[in-house]
């Protein structure tokens, strides 16, 4: 992607955390990224992305991804000048203690019930340059068995997000971070003089037995895969940790 400023992004569930992390890159790479957002008054205090809203680049739909028409709307806005090159989908839940059930997610479906409406919504295109690449954030827990058990060149992205197989056929990948912290981004850290630098983060389609990552780093390596590593990365699902 050698024109960052051409670039027209979706991001759903990215009010916070990694979709937020990302977006704001993004933004700050000259893309234009829109929100889907429960709440789109998430942003108004916020100083960084404020900005961003009022020359444009920045562009938020009041909807909620589990509500396939909501979703139709955010398409329907991104994409009424060009096509959407990348949906940027961070959807999560944020599970709760109970003493009968332990910890749950409401609604269990969250994740795959948004993800389904964002696919089923897509607009459809003429061209393989416009179609829209998909990168979706899941979990390291899946196993390889698991992943072989799937047509990953179509549907890579059904891997780990409980998507039912289908006939969709779309540039996709998968990242499946390790345990998710809050920590600063260490790729952005700047190396000491003298030593040899090392890379922040390990990437593989293999296990990697990495415990954790900071959510700032999982963003950090979205958006150098949008910016400049999708050839590497399309059709694949990756793990990522330290």
């Amino acid at each position: 992607m050698s024109d960052h400023k051409s670039l027209n992004i979706l991001a759903i569930g990215a009010s916070r955390n990694i979709g937020y992390y990302s977006s704001k890159k993004l933004l700050g790479a000259g893309a234009t990224v829109t929100f889907l957002l429960r709440s789109p008054t998430v942003f108004d205090t916020d100083e960084e992305i404020q900005p961003y809203v009022k020359n444009g680049h920045a562009v938020l739909v009041k909807g909620d991804a589990l509500v396939s028409a909501d979703v139709q709307k955010a398409w329907d806005t991104a994409s009424k000048d060009r096509p959407v090159d990348f949906l940027l989908f961070s959807v999560g839940g944020t599970p709760k203690f109970t003493f009968g059930k332990g910890f749950i997610i409401d609604p269990p479906n969250l994740v795959t019930q948004s993800l389904l409406n964002a696919l089923s919504t897509m607009p459809k295109v003429s061209g393989v340059e416009d179609q829209t690449k998909i990168i979706t954030l899941s979990s390291i827990g899946l196993t390889r068995t698991s992943h072989d058990s799937l047509p990953l060149p179509s549907n890579p992205y059904t891997a780990g997000s409980s998507i039912p197989r289908t006939k969709i056929r779309q540039k996709a990948l998968v990242i499946r971070p390790a345990l998710l912290t809050d920590g600063k981004c260490v790729a952005e850290k700047p190396q000491k003089e003298g030593k040899q630098p090392k890379e922040p983060y390990r990437v593989s389609e293999g296990e990697l037995g990495g415990y954790t990552i900071s959510r700032q780093d999982v963003a950090h390596f979205v958006v150098d895969v949008i910016l400049n590593k999708w050839a590497q990365y399309e059709n694949k699902i990756v793990n990522i940790g330290y």
